[in-house]
């Protein structure tokens, strides 16, 4: 009666005294003396022990057990439950426990072994697809006739004070850390006092452990990761216990003398050294997500499967888990296999929630907190989906159906990223083998990856995708997973086999950009510089140059050879936000210039490219206007002629990018006597609405009467300033309104210069091209 039992977490090297309001770990009697508690672990296992709440989560309750039988309390009554009027802690009942069980009992139907497939499926690649289980207890309850799962109730005030307050403003783990390098002096010095404690006969305390482990750190963050990097390293998870093979290792000092533990006991060991530590840390036990869970499977399950811990930093709980960050389960051998996963350090709630979910929603630490049926129709991530900062782009749900024989799945990437998957026949919880690319297909583009599988018979089937860095050479990393009911195969030819990883174009791969020049006036060319260039990104293939180039891209020395001067564009590539742009050059007096607009593929251009560029000469300046009828890479070509010769030439090319979507009416259709002089100030369309008036004014030097022809012949006056006018009836749509003019006295005939053609539609389709 004089003697009291540890709750939850194993036993210390001394007992404490009267609990304070930090820390209530176990309390006694203010009569009772203190007792020196055993060194070793094997001293406190005896066959009769006290039940505990950790029990749910290492197997050790009766599977007929239900959650109507546990007594669920706030945190509240859970402290007034736990401690007598006098902050004392009541007494427990003890259990008798079998030292060891059979596996065969252990792993038949049980929640035990949903949780051990699912530790196996940890590793990449792993073949055993898990369910896992619904939690059994809160976090904060008490299990009729068993101690009491402890929190301090600082924790719990802190954690109540935070979702109290009216402006919370959470640090995310990029606010308490940049990156895991500026732990680099704390992890550095935890291996090498590893290395040390490991030569020694004995095992350390806790208490000096952490002292030891701790030296070199100088805040809290630093103490905890100590805690936190040492417990990865020097823990093995405890299969032969969790099987049945042993007798579980779940408390502290049991779990720091063995190097062992099943989930709960890296959480207890976890708790103890941080409150050494002087750190606030509870445990919180739930659910561990698994890859093989279908939507609603769970529900029916009642104990919870995983348990880890909360820490409270710089005025804010932060989520941790040491037994997955230590490493994973080979679920063929049954063996440990050491795997730091640096990722389940101070996690961000949001990216935690996605495959940890405690009973008591409050450890969520979201606003709103997510529903248990939310959590089991999530898409399952792995740590290296969050490394890669990718994101589900579609679906957002686990479980997918076909739609004639076929789904698809879309992952968005901010960096060039490699994807590649697998699909396999689910059989019961166990995965087949690969049905092979044939049945899949996945294309690439710059920021986004889309996946689509056609599955060839009935039934349920797992998609697993994998990634890496685009500039990597190591292996791909499982990221996600998919679970595809294919109700009704495509009855279709196989696709052809890809020895690659995609269709599409390539995503990488090395070039050679050879380099040839020549002297001006000389007639071959001879090899300068050849360089390798390597391709890191996808290829956007809205950036891809248009064909046909000319080696003279932009002004140069052929511009300035054939009379093309101060160019109001000297590069060779024009960007355009609005479809639209006007290239101008000083030129003498016997040059002519024409252009061409050229697009490798047009869309919805009602008109040939030639009527979307005007070209106006003036005295000492020639303008080349250009309207896009579409967004995409179009080449403007230029070419000339002096007054003596009688063919063009080519000039330079400019290339044009538009990624907006402009849709500019084209311009009238220009005759060979549309030359030097001519300017045409309105219309400055070449489609004309129907059943309108429209303001006719040019400048055609030399001409000695203008005329429009439409429905009717309209003679244009010729102003002061030298310009033709007048206003002119556009007629019926689908006819054309043409202009002509006459050069002599002495020529009856009139010669057409301009063509408009008469449209129907509001002014405001039609446009004008400026």
């Amino acid at each position: 009666m004089n003697q009291f039992s540890p709750v939850t977490s194993g036993m210390p090297t001394t007992m404490e005294k009267q609990p304070t309001q930090s820390t209530l770990r176990w309390a006694h009697h203010k009569n009772h003396r203190e007792n020196v508690m055993p060194a070793h672990a094997d001293s406190i296992m005896p066959r009769w022990r006290e039940t505990q709440p950790s029990d749910v989560c290492n197997g050790n309750f009766s599977l007929g057990r239900t959650s109507e039988q546990i007594d669920r309390k706030t945190p509240e009554e859970l402290l007034h439950r736990v401690t007598s009027a006098n902050g004392k802690l009541k007494q427990g009942t003890l259990k008798k426990v079998s030292t060891v069980q059979r596996v065969k009992h252990e792993l038949k139907d049980s929640p035990s072994k949903d949780v051990f497939l699912f530790w196996a499926n940890k590793v990449n690649n792993g073949s055993k697809k898990a369910t896992f289980q619904k939690l059994l207890q809160k976090s904060s309850v008490t299990v009729e006739n068993c101690s009491p799962v402890l929190f301090s109730k600082e924790g719990l005030g802190s954690l109540k004070e935070r979702k109290q307050a009216k402006n919370p403003q959470r640090k995310t783990r990029s606010d308490l850390f940049p990156d895991s390098e500026v732990f680099s002096h704390v992890d550095t010095h935890v291996l090498c006092v590893s290395q040390q404690m490991k030569s020694r006969q004995d095992r350390l305390s806790i208490p000096a452990t952490v002292r030891l482990i701790t030296a070199e750190s100088q805040s809290k963050l630093e103490m905890l990761r100590a805690i936190w990097f040492w417990i990865c390293h020097n823990i093995e998870y405890d299969v032969d216990g969790f099987l049945g093979l042993s007798q579980k290792i779940h408390m502290p000092e049991q779990v720091l003398q063995t190097g062992r533990a099943v989930c709960s006991g890296y959480a207890h060991l976890c708790r103890e050294m941080c409150r050494e530590a002087g750190l606030s840390c509870v445990e919180v036990p739930g659910y561990g997500r698994s890859p093989g869970s279908r939507g609603g499977r769970q529900c029916q399950q009642q104990k919870s499967s995983h348990m880890w811990n909360a820490v409270e930093l710089e005025g804010q709980w932060c989520l941790l888990d040491a037994c997955w960050g230590a490493g994973t389960v080979d679920a063929e051998s049954r063996l440990f296999m050491p795997r730091y996963d640096d990722f389940f350090f101070l996690t961000d709630p949001e990216h935690f929630i996605e495959t940890h979910w405690p009973e008591d929603p409050e450890w969520q630490l979201l606003q709103p907190s997510i529903s248990r049926e939310d959590f089991e129709q999530r898409v399952f991530k792995t740590s290296e989906f969050f490394r890669l900062q990718l994101s589900l782009l579609s679906p957002n749900t686990s479980l997918l159906k076909t739609a004639h024989g076929e789904a698809s799945v879309t992952l968005g990437s901010t960096h060039p990223t490699e994807f590649t998957y697998q699909l396999s026949k689910l059989q019961g919880t166990i995965t087949g083998e690969d049905v092979g690319a044939v049945h899949g297909m996945m294309m690439v583009s710059e920021t986004s990856t889309t996946i689509k599988v056609t599955p060839p018979t009935e039934g349920l089937f797992d998609l697993m995708i994998f990634a890496r860095d685009a500039d990597s050479q190591a292996p791909y990393n499982w990221v996600c997973s998919y679970q595809i009911q294919c109700l009704e195969p495509r009855t279709q030819e196989k696709l052809p086999e890809n020895p690659f990883h995609f269709w599409g174009l390539h995503q990488k791969g090395y070039y050679r950009l050879s380099v040839f020049v020549k002297d001006l006036g000389a007639s071959t060319f001879r090899n300068a510089a050849n360089f390798l260039i390597h391709c890191l990104g996808p290829i956007n293939q809205n950036e891809l140059f248009p064909a046909g180039l000319s080696m003279h891209c932009g002004t140069g020395i052929s511009s300035t050879s054939n009379g093309l001067f101060n160019p109001s564009h000297s590069a060779p590539i024009i960007t355009t936000k609005i479809g639209k742009c006007n290239i101008t050059f000083h030129t003498r007096a016997d040059v002519e210039v024409m252009a061409s607009l050229h697009k490798d593929k047009v869309i919805s251009a009602k008109y040939p490219l030639e009527r979307y560029v005007l070209v106006t000469h003036l005295k000492t300046k020639v303008s080349v206007c250009i309207l896009l009828p579409e967004s995409g890479i179009y080449k403007v070509g230029l070419f000339g002629r002096s007054k003596d010769g009688k063919d063009f030439v080519h000039i330079c090319d400019y290339i044009i990018r538009c990624f907006s979507d402009p849709s500019w009416p084209p311009f009238p259709k220009v005759y060979s006597l549309w030359g030097r002089g001519c300017i045409l100030l309105e219309p400055r369309t070449g489609v004309l609405q129907e059943q309108s008036w429209v303001r006719f004014r040019l400048k055609v030097p030399k001409a000695c009467s203008a005329v429009v022809i439409g429905q009717e012949k309209v003679v244009l006056r010729l102003t002061p300033n030298m310009v033709w006018e007048g206003d002119v009836f556009t007629g019926s749509a689908g006819t054309q309104v043409k202009l002509a003019a006459k050069f002599s006295q002495h020529c009856p005939s009139l010669e057409v210069i301009l063509a408009f053609e008469v449209a129907s539609g509001s002014p405001a389709s039609l446009g004008c091209s400026g």
